[in-house]
């Protein structure tokens, strides 16, 4: 391959705060891949074929529940609310978004509540022989997912709500073989702990919030030095490790938190010093440090990109590199909460994913209506580049289209000179009138050139064409806006429209 074929594929431009060893040596062999991918789609759209991936799989979210349904309010008994159930089914879960493993049945859930909420928590926790999963559609339409709750349950699941919405919670007790379906579990619906005790919490993810004695609890800041990101404290003192629940825990599930050191769920023990080996022990084999568990699945932020409304019902447009790996997405409108996001669809051969959220667009963007874009017409991108280091309000910048195609006149993408950065992926790139043309892809890996020692690129970056976007919605059965170009709007009028529309999208693993 050569060192141009390498620099397309090699920068992909998602948020790397936390990745950026990867992104510099991880990508490139993922990049020959999609290279040839690319080539296949070219061919096959030379003959009038476009493949692109179909809409997930519908579940029947009206059907009774299968064993049942119950009308429960905060502080119900007996508590907690058992149910037995015969997990698993012929349908993969994995459709409905990601983290969410094993086999369920789409034709009904197989467990119906409504449930009026008070002051306590809600858990939903599966216990059996058999490798169980749990899915629960919540009264908002959002999709939670989890396999194993924590190391004290083994591979038990669970999922538990900080604070319950009021309504219908639709739940499906799944089987991460196939084989096992059938298998004979208990569904535990409590506002207390999870069954099997033995340190297990009833939590977000698994993680150990402790309680509210700092000084500085529920005070909207998570003053707990385990966690970082916006919605920390400024100053964080080792005495509130554990003493801060309730403001951690909403601002974790908000995506306003993460785990700082994301191994560390429990405040830092001393480990105990390890005896000298036998004289006549084999020194490879001597004992080691035990390695501290992984944090829970969805709990680290690995990395961020850019995205923009498309439809009124919270359809969000962005690259597939963008949100493929993750376990858990998350979206934020700026100066809003983040909420968790489900991807509806992704192809890679595009690089092009759609994800839905229960959120009321502020708006969504129009895409041009009229001719193609044309060489050195003026555009605009906006995005969320560098998360955590630029500004949280987004970033603005124009330029040209400099070439209608990409390395080796490939016509899916378009050259363009306005400068983005890492984070910018997925990002809108508009006309002078506001409308979509494109959307942020890759940018110039100025490594690649630089070992092959030549001069260093200069804006050199890419978006995919808006006619290829727009494809890609319409095999998602997507009602996006179309508009005219008429007038010519300033760069901060176009700036201030694209801040309602774009949001910033967190990965977690």
């Amino acid at each position: 391959m050569s060192g141009l074929e390498k620099e397309f594929w090699g920068n992909k431009i998602r948020g790397n705060k936390v990745r950026r060893g990867l992104d510099r040596a991880g990508t490139r062999d993922k990049g020959r891949g999609r290279v040839r991918r690319w080539a296949a789609l070219a061919a096959a759209q030379a003959f009038g074929v476009l493949v692109l991936a179909g809409a997930a799989a519908a579940q029947n979210l009206d059907a009774e529940g299968r064993y049942g349904v119950a009308n429960l309010e905060a502080g119900f008994a007996p508590d907690p609310f058992v149910v037995e159930v015969e997990a698993g089914g012929p349908d993969q879960s994995g459709p409905l978004g990601a983290g969410c493993d094993g086999y369920i049945s789409f034709e009904k859930p197989d467990y119906e509540l409504n449930y009026a909420p008070g002051q306590y928590e809600l858990g939903f926790f599966v216990q059996g022989a058999a490798d169980t999963t749990l899915v629960v559609n919540d009264p908002a339409g959002n999709w939670h997912c989890n396999d194993d709750f924590n190391s004290a349950g083994g591979t038990n699941p669970g999922i538990v709500f900080s604070n319950p919405l009021s309504g219908n919670y639709d739940i499906w007790v799944g089987v991460y073989e196939v084989a096992n379906t059938g298998a004979d579990t208990q569904l535990f619906i409590t506002e207390g702990s999870a069954p099997w005790g033995d340190g297990a919490v009833a939590s977000s993810g698994g993680i150990d919030f402790g309680d509210d004695a700092s000084e500085y609890a529920r005070d909207g800041q998570c003053d707990d030095p385990r966690f970082s990101g916006p919605g920390a404290a400024d100053i964080l003192l080792d005495q509130d490790i554990l003493r801060d629940a309730t403001d951690c825990r909403a601002l974790f599930e908000q995506g306003r938190i993460a785990l700082a050191t994301p191994d560390q769920t429990q405040p830092e023990t001393q480990p105990e010093a390890h005896p000298e080996p036998h004289p006549d022990q084999d020194p490879t084999q001597a004992p080691t440090l035990a390695e501290t568990p992984p944090a829970p699945r969805g709990t680290r932020l690995v990395s961020s990109g850019t995205g923009f409304f498309v439809s009124a019902a919270g359809h969000v447009l962005t690259n597939n590199h963008v949100i493929e790996g993750c376990n858990r997405t998350t979206i934020r409108i700026m100066g809003e909460a983040a909420v968790d996001a489900v991807v509806v669809s992704a192809n890679s051969d595009v690089d092009l994913a759609l994800l839905i959220a229960p959120v009321q667009p502020r708006a969504r963007a129009s895409f041009r209506a009229e001719r193609s874009v044309r060489q050195g017409e003026e555009v605009v991108v906006f995005g969320f580049p560098l998360h955590g280091e630029l500004s949280s309000q987004g970033n603005l910048t124009d330029g040209l289209v400099t070439a209608l195609s990409g390395f080796f006149d490939d016509l899916r993408v378009m050259q363009v000179s306005a400068p983005v950065q890492p984070g910018n992926s997925g990002g809108p790139v508009m006309d002078r009138g506001g409308n979509i043309v494109g959307v942020i892809v890759s940018g110039a890996d100025t490594q690649v050139f630089m070992a092959e020692g030549r001069d260093l690129p200069q804006n050199v970056n890419f978006a995919i064409r808006a006619s290829l976007a727009r494809s890609f919605l319409d095999t998602n059965n997507v009602d996006y806006d179309l508009a005219r170009s008429d007038r010519a709007l300033s760069v901060a009028d176009i700036g201030e429209q694209a801040q309602d529309f774009t949001v910033l999208i967190l990965c977690y693993q």
